[in-house]
């Protein structure tokens, strides 16, 4: 009997999360991560992880949360869909390429400034608190809070 197009289609989506998932594990920006490490921050086993990893398990939208949630990815896509998981990696790149230079520099900390300050003396303020709003969801891809990423 051979394998429907569903099927076969079902199966290569399983292998490829399960690739995503090993590749995130294994080099995320913070250092490579154990199965047992992953479980116990997000609350899948390490069981489950390790079918997940070999594509012998189809995981449910919960548990690809609580793995996407844990490796600190706001992006829900990012085990499902290969450019996601492409821009999540190349942000993360970014992120251990700046931590990197920091620390060969002997930077311990670094703060942002703007070059000149923006003209706000005929905007209102909800017009102000709009451009904010806007330009922190733009950001939303960047770093936070010393570098840590927030993909």
């Amino acid at each position: 009997m051979s394998d429907s197009v569903p099927d076969s289609l079902l199966q290569a989506v399983k292998l490829d999360v399960g690739r995503r998932l090993k590749f995130a594990r294994t080099n995320h920006p913070n250092g490579s991560m154990t199965q047992a490490a992953l479980a116990e921050a997000t609350g899948v086993s390490t069981r489950a992880l390790g079918d997940i990893e070999t594509g012998s398990s189809n995981p449910n939208l919960e548990t690809l949360v609580k793995i996407t949630a844990g490796l600190g990815v706001a992006r829900l896509a990012y085990l499902l869909d290969e450019a996601v998981f492409d821009q999540v990696n190349s942000e993360f790149e970014s992120v251990r390429e700046t931590a990197a230079a920091r620390k060969e520099l002997g930077v311990t900390s670094f703060a942002f400034r703007a070059d000149s300050e923006p003209d706000l003396s005929n905007m209102d303020i909800n017009s102000i608190l709009h451009q904010l709003q806007t330009w922190v969801a733009a950001k939303q891809g960047g770093t936070h809070d010393g570098g840590s990423p927030r993909p």
